[in-house]
């Protein structure tokens, strides 16, 4: 199992307290906002390629209590096992969101992981700028030394959840499940097919099928 669907499912180690809670319908709406802005040509039953979405991010501007703050993608020397991070660079007011070398590598190959670990850092860095502009910094680390802890607040308002719930929503959006839907019929949508047409873990493909399924009217009006 990725890392992403076991946060998603509440048995990885969580985040920080986030400012504000989201709920599936929130999360899904700052996806597509997002994903409308940086690939306006790549249809929503699409995959979103991976170099797409980082060579464009700079085109979102995110408003924070102190106004806005454009976001940043990079690639920088990280510290061991760690494929990205998302943090708040103060002097040139810009939130940036690096990858690894290799962790870059591998999204330019279309990897799953890789493009679900940018994802993930590309939510912090939408639904979070607050946070990154008072701790400088969110990593997977931080998540890790929680490891086996209980959470002290509601999974809604983890800041590592809200994160992993954007990747998948960023990357297998509903309203892209609703139109593939539609131009497979009679065929029957499954997580192996998503899987593999979103270029997404097979975990991940399941979670957003049992989101879709569960949640259609409300993900699909954000």
């Amino acid at each position: 199992m990725d890392f992403g669907a076991k946060a998603l499912s509440g048995k990885a180690p969580g985040g920080i307290c986030a400012d504000r809670g989201q709920s599936y319908q929130s999360i899904e709406s700052s996806a597509a906002s997002i994903r409308r802005l940086i690939a306006p040509d790549v249809p929503v039953h699409e995959a979103l390629p991976g170099l797409k979405l980082f060579e464009w991010l700079d085109r979102y501007i995110v408003n924070t209590a102190s106004g806005p703050v454009q976001l940043e993608p990079a690639v920088e020397s990280l510290p061991p096992g760690v494929e990205g991070w998302t943090r708040y660079d103060r002097p040139r007011n810009r939130i940036v969101v690096a990858l690894s070398p290799d962790t870059y590598e591998e999204l330019e190959r279309d990897n799953r992981r890789a493009r679900f670990s940018f994802g993930h850092e590309v939510g912090h860095g939408v639904l979070h700028p607050n946070e990154l502009m008072r701790t400088g910094t969110l990593t997977h680390q931080m998540a890790a030394l929680r490891r086996g802890e209980a959470l002290p607040h509601k999974k809604f308002m983890d800041t590592e959840w809200q994160a992993n719930a954007f990747a998948a929503a960023l990357l297998v959006p509903a309203a892209g499940l609703d139109s593939l839907e539609k131009l497979i019929y009679p065929m029957p949508l499954d997580a192996f097919f998503i899987s593999n047409h979103f270029k997404v873990s097979g975990e991940t493909a399941a979670y957003r099928l049992e989101s879709f399924q569960t949640r259609r009217t409300q993900l699909l009006n954000p």
